[in-house]
């Protein structure tokens, strides 16, 4: 009878448990906690010592889309540290140091106006991905982003 009911449950088991979740142990729900897919901008925080700051809504005209392909390679929608390019794209690369996980993002202009790598700091808050560029705000700043569509394989052609 032992045999039986694990025969059942086994498989239950190994369907449900996935290695990539991450659940949350206060509310219980799963945790998004893969870079991978395509990504849109919804809001952004800029650090100030002298006024507190919160997270403000993307106004109209700085609309982004990133996607992280799982080829390493990246694309997004607003380049307007490019001044000839109405997009990037590029490749990039996670790790991490000193109990942070980074991003270092490498892509080049065609007027070579800016060919650099772009490291940001990453975490996943309530299933959102916060990427906080390390160099480019004097008193710190973050960028919130939705996950609109998963596990994108594909370059963009």
């Amino acid at each position: 009878m032992k045999n039986i009911v694990m025969t059942f449950l086994l498989p239950l088991i190994s369907i449900s448990c996935n290695g990539d979740e991450i659940i949350d142990s206060e509310t219980g729900v799963q945790q998004e906690s893969s870079i991978f897919g395509s990504w849109q901008l919804v809001e952004q925080w800029y650090g100030s010592i002298l006024y507190p700051t919160t997270w403000e809504e993307v106004s109209s005209g700085y609309e982004e889309n990133i996607i992280f392909y799982k080829n390493n390679m990246y694309y997004s929608s607003k380049a307007d540290i490019c001044s000839s390019n109405p997009s990037i794209s590029g490749h990039f690369k996670t790790g991490t140091t000193d109990n942070y996980n980074f991003i270092a993002i490498n892509f080049s202009c065609t007027d070579n106006a800016f060919n650099n790598e772009y490291i940001n700091i990453y975490t996943f808050e309530n299933n959102y991905l916060i990427l906080s560029p390390i160099d480019v705000c004097d008193e710190g700043c973050s960028f919130k982003y939705k996950k609109i569509a998963k596990f994108l394989i594909e370059t963009k052609k």
